[in-house]
């Protein structure tokens, strides 16, 4: 089970392959099919832990926002999730929530449909999903200052991604924990969302060609 609903799936019109392999994702913008994603939790090669767990349709593999008609709906809070298997999961626990396909940090040229909306992203619970958020985050700057960013860890205590976390805890269980850490989260100062990390170094350190832009 990936914690989608019945109801999800069949609103989203979530297929399979002919061979029972991978799910296959549609993905519309504004009511036109774009692209086709073919997803596989288990990879395309299920002995290489590595292989690609989701490919589009050559030629069509832009980055988009999944599923494009939860835009079209009136709730002014979005979450913003990690891939199109976190998002059919947030959906299917009752969240309001969209993903940006081709992997974390990405970031579609429609991003300007999310205006003035409050934003809260959760990502992945590994180094990708961290840096990914944070990039989005100053992305979204351009189009709202609403933006809270959640830790996975924090959250969940452990874990990996959110379609593990409905699985393991269920999806009323998963929603408040969400909804109640979203609550408690301060929106991102503007000049917060972007980090970096300075160490001190002496002068002759400080000079030395392979030190200037050290972090």
């Amino acid at each position: 089970s990936r914690g989608w609903s019945t109801e999800t799936i069949r609103k989203h019109r979530i297929g399979i392959s002919d061979d029972r392999k991978h799910f296959l994702i549609p993905i519309e913008v504004e009511g036109e099919l774009v692209n086709v994603r073919y997803y596989s939790p288990k990879g395309v090669d299920p002995w290489h832990p590595d292989a690609m767990k989701i490919r589009g349709v050559k030629g069509r593999n832009e980055v988009r926002i999944f599923p494009d008609s939860v835009l079209g709906e009136s709730s002014d809070k979005l979450f913003v999730v990690e891939g199109e298997s976190d998002a059919l999961a947030a959906l299917s626990i009752g969240l309001s929530a969209v993903t940006f396909t081709g992997g974390a940090g990405n970031c579609p040229s429609d991003l300007h449909r999310l205006q003035g909306k409050e934003i809260t992203i959760l990502y992945d619970n590994d180094e990708a999903g961290s840096k990914g958020a944070k990039k989005v985050a100053q992305s979204l700057r351009k189009f709202t200052q609403q933006i809270k960013i959640l830790d996975f860890d924090s959250v969940f205590k452990g874990g990996t991604d959110l379609t593990d976390a409905v699985v393991e805890h269920g999806g009323e269980s998963t929603a408040k924990l969400l909804i109640a850490a979203e609550k408690a989260q301060d929106f991102q100062p503007s000049n917060s969302v972007r980090h970096t990390h300075a160490r001190e170094v002496d002068f002759a350190e400080a000079i030395n060609s392979t030190n200037i832009g050290a972090k």
